[in-house]
């Protein structure tokens, strides 16, 4: 047996959860049609790149309101550090990956295979990574 749990189709599955749901968001987008595939990336890159920030944000402002912590501070940088950069970064890469299945899906008239939705959801979160 192996070391890693193989998913579906025998891939790895990432560690990182953003990255899959990146790679979810492209096969979701890749079974719709272009204008669908479009809506789906513009929704994903409101909710990571601008949802969920802001209900950090609120409850970061909340604990200093209350003052329930010393620390706050440190815990608003570990927080933007550890969940609002990331989610930031895949909302831009869901944006990046969907907007190109739907340009391929008008552009050729065809669902792209998985293997190029694959190497479209990479491309993606290596452009989100220099975009950020």
């Amino acid at each position: 047996m192996s070391r890693r749990y193989r998913g579906y189709g025998g891939r790895r599955r990432s560690n990182n959860s953003l990255g899959g749901t990146v790679g979810d968001a492209a096969f979701i987008a890749g079974r719709l049609s272009p204008k669908w595939a479009l809506i789906l990336g513009l929704f994903g890159f409101a909710v990571f790149y601008l949802g969920i920030p802001w209900f950090i944000e609120a409850r970061i402002q909340a604990m200093e309101a209350a003052r329930q912590s010393i620390t706050h501070e440190v815990v608003a940088q570990v927080l933007n550090r550890r969940f609002v950069r990331p989610s930031e970064w895949a909302g831009i890469a869901i944006l990046l990956v969907c907007t190109a299945i739907a340009i391929w899906k008008a552009a050729i008239y065809s669902a792209p295979n998985n293997s190029s939705t694959r190497q479209m959801s990479l491309l993606a979160r290596i452009l989100a990574r220099f975009l950020d």
